[in-house]
């Protein structure tokens, strides 16, 4: 019970893939049904309302899983990271035979499996040194 209104307390209660304390619900699997039900019993003054249910889908976050980035531009790297499901952490600099500009190393390494807009931090070749 929570919220009260002209007839009585608003009772909530859910069912399928989310769970409720009171009028705050929360999505418990990463899939499915969450159906959310709202009833008013009524008071001497006014009848019971008519229950309420509303249905929501749940659905999972893509896992970031981390791309080969090395030998890309920063620019496609970027793009890359965000069609996995990652994003950019740290870019560091680092004098290589490898093309200036071009992604010489990423940590964690590619193929990782990692949360969803998990950071991959690379480092970006400033070319041959003198």
């Amino acid at each position: 019970m929570a919220a009260s209104a002209p007839g009585g307390p608003v009772a909530y209660s859910s069912a399928g893939s989310c769970s409720n304390s009171g009028a705050t619900f929360t999505i418990t699997s990463a899939g499915g049904t969450c159906t959310v039900k709202y009833d008013q019993a009524g008071s001497s003054d006014y009848e019971a309302a008519p229950e309420v249910t509303e249905t929501v889908s749940a659905f999972a976050l893509p896992h970031c899983v981390v791309p080969k980035l090395k030998g890309m531009t920063l620019t496609a790297a970027k793009r890359a990271l965000k069609a996995h499901a990652c994003s950019l952490g740290r870019v560091g600099h680092s004098f290589s035979p490898v093309r200036k500009g071009r992604v010489i190393s990423e940590t964690p390494k590619p193929g990782k499996r990692l949360q969803h807009g998990a950071k991959v931090s690379l480092v970006v070749s400033k070319g041959r040194r003198g």
